[in-house]
């Protein structure tokens, strides 16, 4: 009787025995640089790993870190409650936070938690139900919705924001566009997005 060969993958588990006692047992968002190194969202702090060591590097805030994203230039961009920056190279300390939401207007400040962050040539997109913040080139562009938004992702260098009651949308001359017939999307929550078939210009 034949039997199926047991598969082994390739995956190692960390846990605070490895990274420390002192941190989180929790980690909200991983992701990687173009060098491989590995950033985990611990706490209010975060976590680096390159494949030996473990650094660690504070936020300066009491808040949990909730989402990351890196770009090509090594910046770790960063968001939580009602905050969000990022993490900037340093030669001395290793990374430093900045934060970017501390220069935003009063009014602007009337935010929950940042749960999506995206990178694109058209800056980087923090996303929260009650607001969109596009950073570029040092500026903030605030985008207030007629109700709220749900989820956003970016597909071959393109963002989309799914807004409810509204259908999906996306990002094009500086501000967001409803794309037609993506009405069902009113009602129905996008929890991914990916390219699609041979060339990828298709959608999944």
């Amino acid at each position: 009787i034949g039997r199926a060969q047991e598969v082994v993958y390739p995956v190692t588990n960390y846990t605070t025995k490895e990274y420390g006692g002192n941190f989180s047992p929790q980690n909200w968002s991983v992701v990687q640089d173009q060098r491989g190194i590995i950033y985990a969202a611990n706490a209010h702090m975060l976590l680096e790993f390159d494949g030996h060591s473990w650094n660690s590097y504070p936020l300066n805030k009491l808040s949990n870190i909730l989402s990351l994203a890196t770009d090509s230039t090594g910046i770790i961009y960063a968001s939580s409650y009602r905050e969000f920056g990022y993490f900037k190279p340093d030669y001395q300390t290793g990374f430093k936070y900045s934060s970017l939401s501390d220069s935003l207007n009063r009014n602007d400040l009337e935010f929950s938690t940042i749960r999506y962050i995206n990178v694109f040539s058209g800056g980087v997109a923090f996303q929260a139900l009650e607001k969109l913040f596009i950073y570029k080139n040092g500026k903030i562009q605030v985008i207030n919705p007629a109700t709220t938004f749900h989820t956003s992702f970016v597909v071959n260098d393109l963002l989309y924001v799914r807004q409810r009651d509204v259908g999906l949308m996306i990002w094009k001359d500086g501000k967001l566009n409803k794309i037609e017939g993506s009405e069902i999307f009113k009602s129905t929550g996008i929890f991914v997005m990916l390219p699609f078939g041979s060339d990828g210009r298709e959608i999944l």
